[in-house]
This record gives C-alpha cells, structure tokens and sequence, in this order.
C-alpha cells in the first residue's frame, strides 16, 4: 500500500491519487510507503526514487506524477523524460463498441498511470443531438450528461477528452436514413453549401462544446473520395474538389470560432485530391500553391500513417506537412486493434518505433495512437493495453525494454505483459494459417 497526505499536495496531485484511489492501493492512513511529489521546472522530467519508508516522484507535469505513481505501484525506480506535449489515444466508438462511463473511468486511470494524457473518441453519429431522431439511432448513442461525467474523471487524472467527430465524410449511419435525404451528397459525403448541411454540423459542434472542457475539437473529413460527385454534382455541375473541399472547411471553421474550439482535420484529402491516383502516401503528390493558401489557418493538420516501416518515409511526410498548413502537425499512429481478434504487436512495433523516431528528429510535440474497429469492432479491446504500454515505454526511455515494462503491467494491470504478447503472436499464427 502507498500513503499520502493530501495536505502537502497540490490541488491537481490530490485529485489524480483520489480518483486512483478508486482502484488502486493509495491511502491517506495505514502501513505502506510514503508518497512524496517535488514538482520540477522541468516539464519534461520524471524522476522516482524509493529508500525504506518513502518514494519521492520528481515530476514536470501531471501526466509524469501519474506514471510515477504507476513505477511506485510497482516498487521501481524510474528517470524518463516525456517530451512530447500530446501524448493521446484515440478510441473507435463508431463500429459498434461503445465505452460505458463506468468502464471509461477504468480507461482513463490506466492511461494516466501509463503516461498518457489525452484520450479522443471517435464518434461519427453516437451521440444525441437535439430533434434528430435519427441521429445516433440504435447506435448505443452518448448523452450530454455521458460525456460530461466522463470527462469529469478525465481531468481529475491530468487527462484531456477530446471529440472525434465527422463533419464531411463518413457519415454513412446517418445518411442511409431518409429524413437526412436532403443534405445528401453521396452514400458518405454531406452536401457541401447547403444551408441544412450547417444547421447540423452547427448542432454537432454545440454538442461537444457544452459536454467538454476541452476546446480543441477533431472534425474529421477525411476519405471523401467522392466529394462532390453525387446530388451536389446534380443540382449544382461539376466543381472543382479542392474549392468544394476549403469552402467547407472554411464555414465550419467559423461555426468553431463561433463556438472558440479549435478545430484539427485529417490531412490525407489534400494528398489525395493532389493526385490523380489519390494516393495519400506519394511523395511526388503536387498541392497547388492557391490551395495551400486557402486551407482555414485555423485548422491543425493530423497526418495518419499506420503502415510505413521506414523512418525516413515518415519524416518527408512530416515535412510536407509542414509546408502546408500554419499550425504545427499532429501525428496519429497506430496501435493495431483493426482486422484482428487480438491486439496486433508486431505490426505494432513494426510501424510506431521508426514514427516515433521521425517525430523526434522532425520536432512533432503531438502524437496520437488510433485504435480503429473496422468491420465491425470486434477486436478486444483491452488487449490494446499491452500496445499502450509498449508504446509509453519507447517513448519516455528512448528504447523500450520488455523487463521494466513487466513489471509496470503487472501493477497497473494485476496480469503479464509478456503474456499478452504470446496471445498476440499465437493470433497471428492462427490467422496465417487461415490464409
């Protein structure tokens, strides 16, 4: 057991161990190890030291007092440096798995104890808007008051909960239905300039700004191959999709100022509307210089990459990033939850080290890990846990080391690390032998 005494805490020290309390070994009396929390001018630096009686966790924000306290659980020392000011994951509530507040709560202390400080949900229509009763139906769809509670032990932890929504394209659950006949483009893209289109998108964006403390929002628009090509093309002629595409974001950018969120899109459209083969991942991709200068400054760009293995891939497309929009880019990787039963290590590894590296070389201070349920969310999720760690542990030391993060599982989690990583290599076999 560990002991604290909420006297000698600060206000945010206090409610990340109260609300750990709920599930792990801190009290304020009893037998056990002393807590004692130095905040350090740097914001980078965890350091934790353990004598006889007493652990001291030197630390520069809150999510490092957090970790620290996960090396504590675990009786280990630690001296790491978390340098990137993000550190995030996005979980996928679209495709059928919805997090429950209770259970959120037991995701959002995990995260905490392994680093982590913020966490995004990414929720096409599972949310309730008001007079849109189509809007989420039969999708296991979040209240006002879901969202609010969740983000409530968000917080307390040192974590930033953040909507990940979709304000162009993948709207396909709502769009099959016909009372959203009218604002229609395509079976996936909403019907750009049309005013019905911004009375939604403008309920949506009043849904997470009044749910969330946070005021940065993703909006998605990712993936609208067919911008354009459907009813808008009908009633309106053929225009060219870069115009459509900035116009859009254009007004929903103002429906944000309106609301002071700060608005991040996925980057990959303007890679893709830049070649004739629409691939994302061409190094050759040419973006017209008028449609750079057109981009809402407002909009941070997320660049995704699941897949290269090359560090030297990702770090020109972190500069091309660069060289198109204003703000600083965002990185979202990947740590493999789609397509499998079981969390997918190898892959994994294979694809986040060489990222990581290139965002240390490019500068990038901001770096999600996605957990996409394509087809349908069936993988478990949990599993993803031993990913997180991983990942946490190669971030914050340079080089991961399976040894120390045994025993940090153990502690957070009361199961092996090494363990989960058999069950993820058996799942591949099976799945190679399926082939």
């Amino acid at each position: 057991m560990l002991l604290y005494n909420p006297n000698e805490l600060s206000d945010e020290v206090l409610a990340l161990l109260q609300e750990l309390a709920k599930e792990y070994p801190l009290k304020t009396e009893g037998e056990g190890k002393k807590l004692n929390f130095l905040s350090s001018e740097n914001k980078e630096k965890l350091s934790v030291k353990i004598n006889d009686n007493e652990i001291f966790i030197e630390y520069g924000k809150i999510s490092a007092a957090a970790r620290g306290v996960a090396y504590a659980l675990a009786g280990e020392e630690a001296d790491e440096i978390l340098d990137f000011d993000t550190y995030a994951v996005l979980y996928d509530c679209s495709r059928n798995p919805i997090l429950t507040t209770e259970y959120a709560a037991h995701w959002f202390r995990r995260l905490a104890l392994l680093g982590y400080n913020m966490m995004m949900l990414y929720t096409k229509d599972a949310y309730q808007l008001p007079g849109e009763t189509y809007f989420g139906y039969m999708r296991g769809a979040y209240s006002q008051e879901e969202i609010k509670e969740m983000d409530k032990v968000a917080k307390a932890l040192g974590i930033e909960m953040i909507a990940s929504i979709q304000a162009l394209g993948h709207l396909e659950p709502i769009l099959r239905w016909p009372a959203y006949g009218e604002v229609k483009d395509t079976d996936n893209v909403i019907m750009v300039d049309h005013k019905k289109s911004y009375k939604l998108i403008r309920k949506m964006l009043d849904f997470w700004s009044e749910a969330l403390s946070s005021r940065r929002i993703h909006i998605g628009m990712d993936e609208t191959h067919d911008l354009g090509r459907g009813r808008f093309q009908d009633i309106h002629g053929q225009q060219n999709p870069f115009d459509l595409y900035n116009r859009h974001l254009r007004r929903v950018c103002d429906i944000c100022n309106e609301l002071e969120l700060k608005p991040m899109i996925w980057s990959d459209m303007y890679f893709r509307l830049g070649n004739e083969n629409q691939s994302y991942y061409d190094l050759n991709t040419k973006i017209p210089q008028e449609v750079k200068d057109a981009i809402a400054p407002e909009a941070q760009l997320v660049y995704w990459d699941y897949y290269h293995k090359e560090e030297d891939f990702y770090r020109k497309m972190l500069q091309l990033h660069d060289d198109l929009g204003e703000k600083p880019v965002v990185m979202a990787s990947g740590v493999w939850t789609w397509v499998k039963l079981w969390y997918d290590h190898y892959t994994t590894v294979s694809t986040v080290r060489p990222c990581i590296k290139a965002c240390r070389k490019e500068g990038v201070k901001e770096l999600i890990y996605t957990m996409w349920g394509d087809d349908g969310g069936y993988c478990d999720f949990d599993s993803a846990f031993a990913g997180l760690a991983w990942a946490a542990d190669e971030a914050f030391n340079g080089q991961s080391d399976d040894d120390r993060i045994e025993k940090l599982f153990e502690a957070i989690f009361s199961t092996s690390y090494k363990r989960q990583l058999i069950a993820s290599e058996l799942n591949l076999l099976v799945e190679e032998s399926d082939c």
